[in-house]
């Protein structure tokens, strides 16, 4: 699924398509790929493929993280030095959400 991802993300062997590209990472995220969840958090950072959302962001950096993503720490900081304090609260909040859906049935936990 991350390499589905990337061909998209890329537009490699098929037309690039940023928002599909979320959408396989996303799959593979549920699934517990720690990589996925780290293009995720960038994906809503920077609005690539979806609309910007940083307290989505700040959920999937902190879930990779734990997973073991070593870039998913930095990113993390990075992004919540840019955050209001509202913001990280509501991705707080989103941790326990996706936690949820990654322990759903299909998901990685």
């Amino acid at each position: 699924m991350i390499g589905l991802a990337e061909l998209h993300a890329r537009g490699l062997g098929v037309a690039k398509d940023p928002a599909a590209a979320v959408a396989w990472h996303r799959q593979a995220a549920l699934r517990g790929a720690a990589p996925a969840m780290v293009a995720l958090g960038f994906a809503y950072s920077l609005g690539e493929g979806t609309a910007a959302d940083a307290a989505e962001a700040y959920a999937w950096f902190t879930i990779a993280a734990a997973y073991g993503a070593p870039s998913a720490q930095e990113a993390l900081r990075a992004l919540t030095q840019q955050m209001k304090p509202e913001a990280i609260e509501a991705g707080k909040r989103r941790i326990a959400d996706r936690a949820r859906e990654l322990r759903a049935p299909g998901g990685g936990g």
